[in-house]
């Protein structure tokens, strides 16, 4: 069985951390630990454990399902939350057991914090660009920009560091609140659990802020009619298929989640950043490095799409484009034979683009063709 213990929170060099004793049956102690700005210090509850039974629910599943939870959880959570979040995780595999919440639980509602306060991801890839672009012309603008360290930047502590800092001068151009946390939640996961089980852990995180985000939107990565959800794939169980579900178990009285993006192509999101100027500066989509490289899949498939939408230029400083210039239609046609995904993205762009030339647009499908065809026979070689 897992205890989960009453936290201690202490405050340093700026920034205050909320450590929660992890105990198991025959294991040595653990701790699972979240630090923010010590601006936010109030926002970590020690009476609480919204945040740390979410983010840590698969591995308690993967650990026999057991769990004993000391500090105060949200209703809601109580009585649908996990019920809900288990059911999910026990459709994964056998190896995931149901979540049995053991002993006395003390389902307790936090008290609402007045104002409206509306986060979402900090990033500044394609996604999270779009969704501050679309709130801001509802007129519901983002009013905190998240940035979360759980295990998405594999461990790299020089490209976490930096993207941080390009979300931070974001955050401050545009007049957002800028909220980092770090968390030791790679420690219970690694890399890989991360990606099979990223909703958890970003839900999490955000409840570990008590109250902070009264709503929180949730740049979702593929639109419901994409491949990899009309397609089941249990290596992308949680991010594909449940996202939506999975954040709908996580709500609590005090944080609630909207999904973004579920209606909307890539293509149709990039061409909705290609008309918002902020972005022009800030657009960091790179696989590999702080700055965008310009030759990784990413940065690739969106220079294409870009370049496609006629809309290249208003993003020369942030993009190495060399690669690109040295010729633009075999550029296409590597970023196309990289993923059948971009490829779809690319073929439907290319009939409507004027950017390219009739010539150049027979040139392309020759290219891709001949690439397509020859590739088998290289990879025979090695």
């Amino acid at each position: 069985m897992i205890t989960i213990d009453h936290p201690s929170i202490r405050t340093e060099d700026g920034a205050a951390t909320i450590s929660y004793p992890i105990l198991q049956d025959g294991q040595a102690p653990r701790t699972l630990s979240f630090t923010v700005d010590s601006r936010f210090r109030d926002f970590l509850n020690p009476g609480r454990a919204d945040g740390a039974i979410v983010a840590l629910l698969p591995w308690i599943s993967r650990q026999g399902g057991l769990v004993r939870i000391l500090p105060a959880i949200s209703p809601r959570l109580y009585h649908f939350g996990i019920r809900l979040l288990s059911h999910i995780l026990t459709g994964i595999g056998p190896f995931l057991k149901p979540v049995e919440l053991v002993g006395e639980v003390n389902a307790e509602a936090l008290s609402p914090i007045p104002g409206r306060r509306t986060g979402t991801g900090g990033s500044l890839g394609v996604d999270s660009l779009c969704t501050i672009a679309e709130l801001e012309k509802a007129g519901t603008p983002v009013t905190h920009l998240f940035h979360n360290n759980c295990g998405s930047h594999w461990g790299s502590r020089e490209l976490l560091d930096g993207r941080r800092e390009l979300c931070r001068k974001f955050a401050a151009e545009q007049y957002k609140e800028f909220v980092w946390m770090d968390s030791s939640l790679s420690d219970f996961y690694g890399n890989d659990g991360y990606l099979n089980f990223f909703p958890f852990l970003d839900a999490g995180s955000i409840l570990a802020l008590n109250g902070l985000f009264s709503s929180y939107y949730y740049s979702t990565s593929c639109e419901i009619n994409h491949p990899s959800f009309t397609t089941r794939d249990k290596t992308e169980y949680c991010a594909f298929h449940l996202e939506s579900h999975i954040l709908q178990g996580c709500e609590t009285e005090t944080t609630r989640f909207q999904m973004h993006g579920l209606d909307l192509t890539r293509g149709q999101k990039t061409a909705i950043i290609a008309n918002y100027p902020p972005a022009y500066q800030a657009l960091n989509v790179c696989l590999e490095r702080v700055e965008n490289c310009g030759r990784c899949a990413k940065c690739r498939r969106t220079i294409s799409q870009l370049f496609l939408l006629e809309k290249l230029f208003s993003f020369s400083k942030v993009f190495n484009l060399a690669p690109f210039r040295e010729d633009p239609v075999r550029f296409l046609a590597l970023g196309m034979l990289q993923d059948p995904h971009f490829r779809k993205e690319t073929e439907s762009l290319i009939p409507i683009s004027a950017a390219l030339t009739q010539q150049e647009k027979r040139r392309l499908r020759l290219l891709y063709l001949r690439k397509r065809l020859f590739q088998p026979f290289q990879q025979s070689r090695h």
